[in-house]
């Protein structure tokens, strides 16, 4: 396997784990010559002897590039399970937590013990009074002492010159970091006797390390990218209550001159947005963007196709830059035109009216509207979901890329600074998913700047494991598009990078509505009607933090993020006409993600104990990242997705100069299914965890089951 990571190796296993092997071990050495023949004679009889242990050698360069690439793989998740070493280099691997330590106490266990070494050669091997290297001498020598029946026998017998090993042979057996999932063994030595096949397979890595602990590195080294503020976006479509007694209800006691809810208002901020889409969604394939302005009293009433409501227009395009103005200088217009039944000329007179200072037929009725200042609006999104059937307007993929190219060529023209976001599939379940993008991107490559995806997650059947797995999926489509769009730019010989904008993401529970829409009277055209309220629990609220970690550590290309929606509608913030407005569960991930998560992503591969899903297979039960901000403090999210089990948690700190843990807050309960609601809004919230700890490098904590952590360090 080491030749997968770039090294020459000279691999005396298999090419793969045998694949009924119970555990696995890869293991690197430095032996060849003669020294290998006889290294690989021994691993052989060790694989005939164990065939429940699966072991995969790679023999590397002695020397300085041995070292090197251990210190490398080791400092990056990607180290053997064991390791051979000089052990006049050990010194240098322990204090940066390359290396684990050996459990003194299990090695005992099998008979092999301090007092049976040269006083000499265990110190060489101990490092802060912990051993790190017995050496392959120590385990062959031991006073010439024929072992004792059932106990074990040295793997390794080099030549010695008495209990002092030649300088030649003085190597260590090195257990190391490693990457991947934690199944694999650690076993060093051969046995003897009536137990050799219970030492052989039972002396594990469950022995000697924890199997129930996830592990990573952080070093400031490996880095995934800056954390853009749109990453933490959000949603406001002109769909069920979310506008209507959501942001706005005028009539309300605490709205204000504008009828703005001012209580809203305060939760928007304190949940931490920045960029927030509008006004669709589905709803603006049918949007006229005139209808939304002008005097309130004077805007038609429409009927809305998309979600089958009765639009009023009262809350339009002045009052939602009136809405962003009021949430705070981090909210930002990322504003949609209507490529469904309208086009080109649409997008062009909506551009001028919403920036054109002065001067111009539509600048300046804006300005009789009440703004004289321009909106300013610099991310416009080019359509909504068109490759939907359910999208008013659907188109095929070069339909779509010719009208959004269009558009894009003109919007540029009236304004070079514009950035601008074509569609994206609707899901990565779409049956034209990576067609479609590569379509649409082959016609608007060089004129769009972002590509979007949208996803939404629920239980299938009562599958929980699986929907506590959801960012695998969500991880899985960021990294396709981006295959698809670095594709295409290939082909272009384009230099500029396509990035992502999965500007609709969220725990929503689809199924409910599609059953819901059916009893629908079709007749009726309701204004601002209950629709999509869903009620989070702690297990969505979970899946949702997840969801954050996944779009962080790919921040180097997903660049805008929107959670859908904002308020009332699959929303972290619930409201009552004319009563009050409060969290949901979901509502403090995202907000903790928004405050602690600006800075630099550091690059994490967690090394965790996995679990079985029906829709993903084997995966991690630890889902984690971390940022590092400007001022060098760091955040790790981390998720446990057991439902059962705490997960206790190891973090390496490799050239981070940190010394304390500022605070570790999990949002867990005893009851997965608990809910925020109005007649408790405050039944969940996150709480302290108590005995984090950060000693000699290394951060270690235990994560609650079903639980979302934000560790803090200092």
């Amino acid at each position: 396997m080491a030749g997968s990571f770039g090294f020459a190796a000279l691999g005396t296993g298999a090419d793969a784990f045998a694949s009924t092997a119970r555990t696995r071990v890869r293991y690197w050495n430095l032996f060849s010559g003669g020294d290998g023949a006889n290294m690989i004679a021994m691993l052989n009889a060790f694989r005939k002897t164990c065939p429940d242990i699966a072991v995969k050698d790679s023999t590397l360069q002695w020397g300085n590039p041995f070292s090197t690439e251990l210190a490398m793989a080791a400092a990056g998740n990607r180290a053997p399970d064991l390791g051979v070493m000089h052990i006049g280099r050990v010194a240098g691997f322990a204090p940066g937590r390359l290396l684990d330590a050996w459990d003194i106490g299990l090695l005992a266990k099998y008979g092999l013990r301090e007092q049976d070494y040269h006083p000499r050669l265990w110190q060489r091997g101990v490092i802060d009074g912990k051993l790190y290297a017995p050496t392959r001498s120590e385990w062959a020598a031991r006073r010439r002492r024929r072992p004792r029946p059932g106990l074990p026998r040295p793997l390794y017998r080099p030549r010695r010159r008495g209990d002092v090993p030649h300088p030649r042979q003085d190597v260590a057996g090195v257990p190391l970091l490693r990457r991947g999932r934690q199944r694999h063994a650690r076993a060093g030595f051969e046995p003897a006797g009536p137990a050799r096949r219970m030492a052989c397979c039972e002396v594990t890595r469950k022995d000697l390390m924890s199997k129930s602990t996830a592990r990573f590195t952080l070093d400031p080294a490996f880095t995934v990218g800056e954390v853009s503020p749109r990453l933490f976006g959000s949603f406001v479509e002109h769909l069920g209550r979310c506008v209507y007694t959501g942001i706005y209800e005028p009539e309300h006691p605490a709205a204000d001159a504008e009828g703005l809810r001012t209580d809203v208002l305060g939760l928007v901020r304190e949940l931490g947005v920045t960029a927030i889409r509008y006004p669709g969604g589905n709803f603006v394939s049918g949007y006229k963007w005139e209808d939304s302005v002008g005097p309130v009293e004077d805007r038609p009433r429409r009927l809305d196709l998309a979600w089958h409501s009765t639009e009023t227009n009262r809350f339009g395009l002045s009052e939602y830059i009136a809405f962003l103005k009021k949430v705070g200088s981090q909210a930002e217009p990322m504003m949609a035109v209507n490529l469904g039944t309208r086009g080109v000329a649409e997008a062009l007179e909506l551009q001028e009216y919403a920036n054109h200072p002065s001067g111009t037929a539509l600048s300046d009725l804006r300005a009789t509207h009440g703004d004289k200042e321009p909106f300013g609006i610099k991310l416009w999104c080019l359509g909504n979901e068109m490759d939907g059937p359910w999208q008013t307007g659907h188109k095929t993929a070069r339909e779509y890329g010719r009208v959004a190219a269009e558009t894009a060529r003109a919007m540029r023209q009236a304004d070079p600074a514009v950035e601008l976001v074509a569609c994206g599939s609707s899901s990565q379940a779409m049956p034209t998913f990576a067609a479609w993008e590569a379509t649409v991107l082959e016609e608007a490559y060089d004129l769009v700047d972002h590509i979007s995806l949208h996803a939404y997650y629920e239980p299938v059947d009562g599958d929980l494991d699986s929907f506590l797995a959801s960012a695998v999926d969500m991880e899985s489509f960021i990294e396709n598009v981006v295959a698809t769009a670095d594709h295409v730019g290939a082909r272009l010989k384009s230099k500029k990078k396509i990035n992502l904008s999965f500007d609709e993401w969220n725990v929503w529970y689809l199924s409910r509505w599609e059953e819901y829409a059916k009893s629908l009277d079709q007749s009726d055209w309701p204004e601002a009607p209950r629709l999509l309220e869903d009620n989070y629990s702690v297990t969505d609220a979970v899946v949702l933090g997840s969801l954050l970690i996944a779009l962080l550590r790919h921040a180097d290309r997903v660049t805008v993020a929107c959670l859908a929606q904002l308020v009332n509608v699959i929303a972290p913030i619930m409201t009552e006409p004319g009563g009050p407005a409060w969290r949901q569960t979901t509502f403090f991930p995202f907000a903790q993600a928004s405050r602690y998560g600006r800075g630099e992503v550091l690059d994490v591969r967690v090394d965790s104990p996995t679990y079985e899903t029906k829709k993903y297979g084997e995966t991690d039960l630890l889902h984690a990242t971390a940022v590092r901000a400007a001022d060098g403090t760091v955040t790790v999210f981390a998720v446990n997705r057991s439902r059962t089990d705490a997960l206790p948690l190891e973090v390496i700190l490799s050239r981070l100069e940190l010394t304390t843990v500022t605070e570790h807050s999990a949002l867990a309960d005893a009851d997965p299914d608990a809910r925020n609601t109005l007649d408790d809004p405050g039944r969940v919230t996150p709480h302290p965890v108590e005995g984090t700890a950060l000693s000699h490098g290394a951060l270690t904590a235990v994560l609650e089951p079903l639980s979302w952590n934000v560790i803090r360090l200092a």
